[in-house]
C-alpha cells in the first residue's frame, strides 16, 4: 500500500513536469523494486542477534525437532552451549541430537553439544509426560554438572480440526501453554539454583503477534461473528468451545503466553531470572502443515509474495537467540520485554485496562496451577 502511494505521488509529479511516459514507467519500476528490496531487507534478512553471552550452563529448547526450534538449538550448539533437545519420542530425540552434533562438528570448532534424554520423550499435551520429562531433566543436569540456566519455550501447534487431549482439554492451549506451564514450574528450582550460583538465567517464551487479535477480542467489550460478549475470563477455560475456531484458539493461546510470562516474572522475581517474550515474525516453518489442503495449495500460489515477506528458519531464530544471549536482557528487568526483529516493542496488553489485564494474568495462572494439580491427582488415582 505504501509502495502504491509513493508510485502514485511520484507519477503525478512527473506528469506535472511533463516527463515522457517511457521515463515514468522506468521510474515506477525502480520505485517498486526499491520498495520490495527494502521490505525484503527489513523483514526477511532483519537485524543480527547479539549472541555475546559466554556459554556457561545448559539450555532446554522445546520444539527443537523442526523449524525455529531446530535452528535455535543448532546455533546454540555452534556457539558452544550444551543444549537438551526433546522430541515426542525418545529415540527421535537421540537421533536429533546426533544430527545437530554432526552438522555443528562439520561447520564449527566450538565444543557445544546437543544431548537427549534417552529414556523419556516430551509430549506437551500430556501433563504426565511433562512431569516425567522435567524429572529426567533434573537428573540430567546433575549428571553433566551444568545447571539449567536457559529455558526456551519454543514449541507451538496450530490445529484446524477440533482435537482434544487424553483428558478432554483443547489441544492448542494444552501444547502452547499448559505443557510449558507445568514444565517451567517443575524446573523452577533448577533455574533458581543456577541464578543463585551466579549464572545469567532466563526464560524465553515464543509467542506471536496474533495475540493482539485475542487481546482486542477479549479486553474490548464488543460482539464478534463467532464469540458474542466473551471477555478475558474465557482464558481460564481449557475445554473445547462449541463454536471452535482454530485460529481463535491459536491467538488466545499466544495471548496466554504473554500474560503467563508477565505473571511468572513476578513469581520468580525478575531481579534474578529474566523473562522475555518473542514474536519471531513470519517464518517458513512446519506449523502450517496441518492446515486444510486448500490453504496449503493457496500458499503455493502465493509463494513469490511469501518469499518476500517470510523469513527462513535461521533468520526467524535470531530474535530468540537475541533474547537468550544478549547482555541487554540480563536480570534485573523492570518489565517483561516483547521482541520483534530483535527489538523491544509494545506487546499491546498495556493499551487495555490495567486492572483487567492484571486480573486475567492472575486468573490464568491460578487456572493453570489448578489444571496441573488435578492432573497429578488423577495420575495418583490411576496408580492406586
Amino acid at each position: 500500500s505504501i509502495c502504491l502511494l509513493i508510485v502514485t505521488c511520484v507519477d503525478n509529479v512527473l506528469i506535472r513536469i511533463r516527463r515522457p511516459s517511457f521515463t515514468r514507467k522506468w521510474i515506477r519500476l525502480s520505485i517498486v523494486v526499491a520498495a520490495f528490496a527494502f521490505i525484503y531487507n527489513q523483514n526477511v534478512l532483519g537485524p543480527s542477534a547479539n549472541v555475546s553471552m559466554v556459554p556457561n550452563g545448559t539450555v532446554l529448547v522445546t520444539g527443537a525437532t523442526t523449524g525455529i526450534g531446530y535452528a535455535t538449538a543448532t546455533e546454540l550448539v555452534r556457539l558452544g552451549w550444551t543444549v537438551i533437545v526433546p522430541a515426542r519420542d525418545a529415540k527421535k530425540a537421540v537421533a536429533l541430537a546426533k544430527r545437530i552434533n554432526e552438522y555443528v562438528v562439520s561447520s564449527s570448532d566450538n565444543k557445544g553439544r546437543a544431548i537427549a534424554i534417552v529414556n523419556h520423550g516430551l509430549e506437551l499435551t500430556s501433563q504426565t509426560s511433562v512431569r516425567a520429562y522435567a524429572a529426567a531433566i533434573r537428573e540430567k543436569v546433575k549428571e553433566i554438572q551444568k545447571p539449567l540456566s536457559l529455558l526456551i519455550l519454543n514449541a507451538g501447534i496450530l490445529r484446524p480440526t477440533v482435537p482434544v487431549t487424553e483428558d478432554g482439554t483443547e489441544v492448542t492451549i494444552a501444547a502452547n501453554h499448559l505443557g510449558h506451564h507445568t514444565l517451567t514450574v517443575n524446573l523452577l528450582p533448577e533455574l533458581q539454583e543456577a541464578s543463585a550460583r551466579g549464572f545469567d538465567t532466563r526464560i524465553v517464551v515464543l509467542t506471536s503477534s496474533s495475540h493482539r487479535l485475542a487481546a482486542e477480542e477479549l479486553f474490548v467489550p464488543h460482539k464478534t461473528k463467532y464469540h458474542q460478549n466473551e471477555d478475558w475470563t474465557v482464558l481460564a477455560n481449557f475445554s473445547v468451545p462449541s463454536n471452535y475456531e482454530y485460529f481463535v484458539a491459536y491467538s488466545r493461546s499466544k495471548l496466554s503466553n504473554i500474560l503467563w510470562a508477565q505473571e511468572v516474572a513476578q513469581i520468580v522475581n525478575s531481579s534474578s531470572i529474566s523473562v522475555i517474550t518473542v514474536h519471531p515474525g513470519l517464518v517458513f516453518t512446519d506449523i502450517t502443515a496441518s492446515l486444510p489442503v486448500a490453504m496449503q495449495i493457496g500458499q503455493l500460489f502465493t509463494f513469490p509474495v511469501l518469499a518476500l515477506l517470510m523469513k527462513p528458519k535461521t533468520v526467524g531464530a535470531r530474535s530468540t537467540l537475541h533474547a537468550a544471549l544478549s547482555p541487554e536482557f540480563s536480570a534485573p528487568l523492570s518489565t517483561v520485554p516483547y521482541l520483534e526483529n530483535c527489538l523491544p516493542v509494545p506487546d499491546h496488553t498495556e493499551y487495555y485496562d490495567f486492572h483487567s489485564v492484571l486480573a486475567a494474568r492472575k486468573l490464568l495462572w491460578a487456572a493453570s496451577v489448578d489444571y496441573a494439580t488435578i492432573s497429578v491427582a488423577k495420575a495418583r488415582e490411576e496408580e492406586d
